[in-house]
């Protein structure tokens, strides 16, 4: 099981002996004294009492003496509450020179030391329990009493278990049934994915100087740290010095000419390795009289690359080397990351645009120099180059005025370029620059094709562009249309109307409504899909009032302007149903006026009427035609004018004779009129009291009355339709 550091305590005894020694030599010289204290760090007993001693002396690192911390294991002594400073072993050698204070460092655990092996997760089928050094949580949290490797407890339901260890298995009884369970880090890991790695191999030690001792071993794949532990003997106990990262450790600030025994545990998430074979080193005499160095100064430190700083120092005299050490916080822990022998030292294989704090310690045969203050420097951006074209590019239609493009995203850019064209072979224009692998372009065309690429761009240059990719925007949605314009409405007969009006765009139909009066209620008349519509079965001189609606999917519009048109009046024909005519010589004849042509001028209103014309003599008459009496032979035909007013009402009526054969008659001119070239009378208005006569009912009476000889003519006129 990891091993959790509690770096606040609950409760300290801090007990300071401060003493300082002066004194003075044959020479008048003084001599600096230094105070080693020991600080509880939340355990609680009594700590060992403090040493003051002259500078350069070698202590004893006292023992846990009387301090305990509930349900944690004593781990030595580190420079730092949090274990993040250099650390010290119980029976380790210090040498001392400043004030140091040392505090106590604790591991999960018994109080006992350790040695209860019951401490920790167990693992089974039936699930995962947790025991400290006074509970088991077993059918609830039971406390337990122990002895060696037996333990009994009862739990919540007053059932009572006994339970024993045997290296990484527990075994819980009830009665005659048995729970087993696995300890974690023993090599079963029931959560699955990682597993506890092995031990390691190739443990080795190598004393570096009299105060240090570098361990080394091969380091375990899924792995993700170390725990290195030391002994003073082969068979003695074994105390965690070191958590590395790396397959190396440099145990410091050791004895001179003493021999140390080193081991090694890989760990991972999933839990802890057993411990490795021991070696051992023995660390170089420290004769001649040498000093440790003092603590280096003017320690700088500097971006060489995106990868690597260079750490450089003044150099210390009586040094043989250095200590470089590293951390990623300027209160993390600081891992030796170099040993250079000059006062320079250059950290590789660096995270691009990282921060990292260095400190230096100088050694010697005496030992090692206290760490220095340390500096700081931020590794430089990764180098830049141009990026590459996006892979893919993708566009589809948001809306009627906009649309979405999308594509990969290429490592390394800082931005992207997207065009626009409006053909696949056209000219691109730039739309947009968006941070971000996606852009919507807005204010858009409906119904439109538009296509697009984009390049990636960043501080060293654009890409190439990519592939062109198009979409196409939605139609727009439908509006109401507006009212229709030039409306317009004709009589097309008698009988029929027709109105018509202008296109109104976005229309897909059209409604016309009409009424009878002026102020009357309007009613549907005829939904039609083009610009036109003859309203028929009219009556004739008929008037009708319209009005025109555009329509489509959005709804209506308001009305067209009000137009209004009257039906003509029917078309009509006449006949003379009978006429008479009386001769001077008082011979009275009767005879049917032959049907003759009509003619209709309607820029005069007027209806032109013309009887057949007649033959000569006796022979095919056609026309009236007086043969005896006095006058003794006449030929004649009627020219008659209907002239109406805009109301189709008679207004004007007249007639005249046209004669075209005459024996005897004086007066005419010229007084032998033939076909060719007739005598017309003079035209005679009739009827003489009303002028104006409303179809239907036409009646028309005709004297002619020219000289006392002609003859007295007298017909009626009626409509034929």
């Amino acid at each position: 099981m990891k091993n959790k550091w509690f770096f606040t305590g609950m409760l300290g005894f801090i007990l300071v002996f401060g003493l300082i020694l002066a004194g003075c030599g044959d020479d008048g010289g003084t001599v600096s004294s230094y105070t080693v204290t020991y600080n509880a760090n939340g355990g609680s007993g009594t700590v060992p009492g403090s040493q003051t001693v002259e500078t350069g002396t070698i202590i004893t690192v006292a023992g846990q003496g009387g301090l305990s911390y509930s349900g944690m294991n004593f781990n030595g002594w580190n420079t730092s509450t949090n274990g993040s400073g250099t650390a010290y072993a119980a029976g380790s050698s210090l040498t001392v020179n400043a004030d140091t204070t040392l505090y106590a460092q604790w591991t999960t655990g018994g109080n006992d030391g350790g040695t209860n092996p019951f401490i920790g997760a167990w693992f089974s089928d039936y699930g995962e329990i947790t025991i400290t050094a006074t509970t088991i949580n077993l059918f609830g949290v039971n406390p337990y009493t122990r002895t060696g490797n037996t333990i009994a407890f009862v739990d919540e339901y007053d059932e009572e278990w006994t339970g024993t260890v045997s290296g990484n298995t527990l075994t819980l009884m009830l009665g005659d049934w048995e729970l087993i369970f696995t300890k974690q880090g023993s090599g079963d890991n029931p959560g699955g994915g990682t597993t506890v790695p092995s031990i390691p191999t190739g443990v080795s030690a190598t004393a570096a100087s009299s105060s240090s001792i570098t361990v080394s071993w091969t380091a375990v794949s899924d792995a993700t740290g170390y725990i290195v532990q030391r002994s003073t003997s082969a068979s003695g106990t074994f105390t965690q010095i070191g958590s590395p990262t790396s397959a190396s450790f440099t145990d410091t600030e050791l004895t001179a000419s003493t021999s140390y025994w080193y081991r090694v545990i890989a760990q991972n998430s999933a839990g802890q390795s057993q411990p490795s074979m021991s070696a051992s080193a023995t660390t170089q005499s420290g004769g001649g009289g040498t000093t440790v160095p003092s603590v280096p100064t003017g320690v700088s430190a500097t971006a060489a690359s995106s990868s690597s700083i260079t750490v450089s120092w003044t150099a210390v005299s009586g040094a043989t080397g250095y200590i470089v050490q590293r951390s990623t916080s300027a209160s993390g822990t600081f891992t030796q990351v170099g040993s250079p022998t000059s006062a320079s030292f250059t950290d590789t294989g660096l995270t691009a645009s990282t921060s990292y704090w260095y400190r230096v310690i100088a050694q010697n045969s005496a030992g090692q120099s206290q760490p220095s203050t340390s500096a700081s420097a931020t590794t430089q951006a990764p180098s830049v180059t141009v990026p590459s074209a996006p892979s893919w590019v993708d566009a589809f239609a948001a809306s009627s005025s906009s649309i979405n493009v999308s594509w990969q995203a290429v490592s390394g850019a800082t931005g992207y370029i997207v065009q626009r064209s409006t053909s696949a072979s056209g000219t691109y224009t730039q739309v947009g620059t968006p941070t971000t692998n996606s852009f919507t372009n807005t204010g858009l065309s409906a119904s439109t094709t538009y296509w697009y690429r984009v390049a990636a761009t960043n501080s060293a240059g654009n890409s190439s562009w990519s592939s062109t990719t198009s979409a196409a925007t939605q139609a727009p949605a439908p509006t109401i249309p507006s009212a229709p314009t030039g409306v317009t409405a004709t009589a097309a007969s008698s009988s029929s109307i027709t109105v018509s009006w202008s296109a109104v765009t976005g229309a897909t139909s059209y409604r016309v409504e009409v009424r009878t009066t002026s102020t009357g209620t309007w009613s549907t008349l005829q939904t039609v899909f083009g610009t036109s519509y003859t309203h028929t079965g009219l009556s004739a001189n008929t008037q009708r009032w319209y009005r025109v609606f555009a329509i489509n999917t959005a709804g209506t519009s308001s009305a067209s302007s009000i137009v209004t048109a009257t039906t003509s009046q029917a078309a009509f024909g006449l006949q003379e149903a009978h006429s008479a005519f009386l001769l001077a010589g008082g011979s009275s004849y009767s005879s049917v006026f032959p049907v003759g042509n009509f003619t209709w001028t309607a820029s005069s209103n007027t209806l032109s009427y013309t009887s057949s014309p007649p033959g000569s003599g006796s022979s095919g008459v056609r026309g009236f035609e007086a043969t005896s009496g006095s006058p003794a032979s006449m030929l004649f035909y009627i020219e008659m004018e209907v002239v109406f007013n805009a109301s189709r009402q008679i207004t004007t009526v007249r007639h005249r004779y046209v004669i075209t054969f005459a024996s005897g008659i004086t007066g005419l001119n010229p007084s032998s009129p033939t076909s060719t070239n007739p005598h017309r009378t003079a035209w005679y208005n009739n009827p003489t009291v009303a002028d104006s006569i409303a179809v239907p009912g036409i009646v028309l009476n005709r004297t002619i009355n020219q000289t006392t000889t002609l003859p007295f003519i007298s017909g009626t006129w009626r409509r034929t339709n």
